[in-house]
């Protein structure tokens, strides 16, 4: 059983109580939950690997005037392969960034569908602060 409260037409709130089929998923709207996830998370765990000792590395070169790298997004995707310390430095911190960014969103929509498919009274959740509550 499923407490819903809501509004109705004249703004007034209203309590809809609905009955709920185990493995019914309010977030997919079916009777099974559907999700799939849109990032691989060893995909991009392995790329933040990557680009942590790509960083690293550089940490060991910024005397050069000019760095060739071929892990940055930008070189993957055709771009040139020449940099310099600074341009590579903010090149691959923002892209673990959109790494870090893309593996939250992947694990707080993972936790949504199970939270909406769950008939438990309770549930805990981890994904948005890093423990569970």
């Amino acid at each position: 059983i499923l407490s819903v409260n809501s509004k109705d037409e004249e703004g007034g709130n209203v309590k809809a109580i609905m009955t709920r089929t185990p493995g019914e998923c309010l977030a997919c709207r079916s009777c099974r939950c559907k999700w799939v996830p849109f990032y691989d998370i060893e995909v991009l765990d392995h790329r933040k690997l990557e680009l942590e000792t790509e960083l690293k590395s550089i940490q060991n070169k910024k005397d050069k005037q000019i760095i060739r790298s071929t892990i940055p997004k930008s070189v993957v995707d055709g771009g040139g392969m020449k940099f310099t310390p600074s341009e590579l430095i903010d090149e691959l911190l923002r892209e673990i960034k959109e790494v870090h960014s893309k593996r939250t969103l992947s694990m707080v929509d993972a936790e949504l569908h199970a939270i909406y498919s769950s008939t438990d009274e309770s549930v805990m959740i981890s994904s948005l602060h890093g423990f569970e509550t």
